[in-house]
């Protein structure tokens, strides 16, 4: 089951959200309610969400600010965020933080359940996705990498250390010439694996120990004669953590520039699909709802965005596409009027020579008489 928080400091729809939305059919547990951000935060932490549905516009702590806190968790929830504020800024900041879609209120609650479906599949996806690639991981640390000239070699007991803190990016160490190395792995597990690596390895383990999505690897050239010099081994590598605020500033940075990069490259995505969608039917009766679908996101997101990235409404950028393809086919064809009008999705003549007009300033067969050779 997925685990579920809801949070809006309106008891009403608190309620409402709780018993309309069908949440055993759609493979979900809610496993409390908030009536503010803090709440929202102390259950997420102890429930371990998977899906977190919170209002904006919250006391003491708002549903933004909730969002930047979840954000710091190893496991953070997947949001969706309602408001009652029409304002793109609100999507735009809650894309930063792991939100994945915006309904505005009063709630349609057919479109919110279809939001909810929607990051069902997208949860048990990357749970999959994430069970897969630590299988493959723990395989290859076995089996293959940077240990595959003789990789039975290591295929005796390892000594697994909890770890205590987050992964974090360090410095290499300088090996020490004629002394066996250790490789110390930092996981998103969280665990510190010390293996045995014959010197001859050295150079394909220098040239192999790069940065790997969330793992972070480290090379120390310690001369460990035994299991009794582990610890004092590791007791190194914590001295060489106390330099790690170095690192970690840089790569805050790093991410924050790489969310907004991936926000910005989101919303262009959805926006861009709903355009080769208006591209492909701008001669049918197609509406903001069915281009909307057809991006993946809700219509109340999909109003926001397309305004943004277009700087038009959808149905001002369709009246636009449809009426310059008009020009082009009065100037490059012999069709009358009424077909051109047709084609380009208009079933009433004088409607479309309305439009028409009122967006180039002259009537479709003057403008014919002005520009066709």
């Amino acid at each position: 089951m997925i685990n579920v928080i809801i949070a809006d400091d309106e008891p009403l729809i608190l309620k409402n959200l709780q018993l309309i939305i069908p949440w055993n059919d759609l493979g979900c547990d809610v496993r409390g309610t908030a009536k503010n951000g803090q709440e929202a935060y102390e259950l997420c932490r102890q429930m371990d969400a998977d899906l977190l549905l919170t209002d904006i516009s919250m006391p003491e702590v708002t549903g933004l600010e909730l969002l930047k806190k979840l954000h710091q968790l190893p496991n953070k929830p997947l949001s969706i965020i309602i408001s009652g504020y029409d304002e793109f800024e609100y999507a735009r900041e809650g894309l930063k933080y792991n939100a994945m879609d915006y309904i505005l209120k009063p709630i349609d609650y057919a479109e919110l359940q279809q939001c909810i479906q929607k990051a069902v599949r997208h949860i048990k996806e990357r749970s999959t996705q994430q069970y897969e690639l630590e299988k493959q991981r723990l395989y290859e640390a076995v089996t293959t990498g940077v240990f595959e000239k003789d990789a039975r070699r290591f295929r005796k007991p390892l000594i697994p250390l909890l770890f205590q803190h987050p992964p974090q990016a360090f410095p290499s160490v300088p090996s020490i010439e004629g002394q066996k190395m250790y490789s110390i792995s930092l996981s998103s597990v969280q665990h510190v694996v010390l293996l045995e690596v014959e010197l001859e390895d050295r150079q394909t383990l220098l040239g192999r120990l790069t940065y790997q999505e969330a793992d972070t690897k480290i090379l120390i050239g310690l001369p460990l004669e035994g299991e009794e010099e582990v610890k004092p081994a590791v007791q190194k590598l914590m001295k060489w953590m106390d330099v790690h605020h170095v690192f970690e500033e840089s790569a805050l940075l790093i991410e924050e520039a790489e969310q907004k990069y991936q926000s910005k490259k989101s919303a262009t995505d959805a926006i861009g699909h709903a355009r080769s969608f208006i591209e492909a039917h701008f001669y049918e009766d197609i509406s903001a709802e069915q281009a909307a679908d057809y991006a993946g996101i809700s219509i109340s997101y999909f109003s926001l965005l397309f305004k943004q990235v277009t700087g038009s409404t959808f149905l001002d950028y369709v009246t636009t596409f449809r009426i310059e393809k008009a020009c082009r086919m009065l100037v490059q064809t012999q069709l009358k009027t009424y077909e051109i009008a047709e084609k380009v999705g208009y079933t009433d003549q004088r409607y479309f020579s309305q439009v028409f007009k009122k967006r180039v300033g002259v009537t479709p067969s003057e403008y014919r008489k002005q520009y066709a050779k």
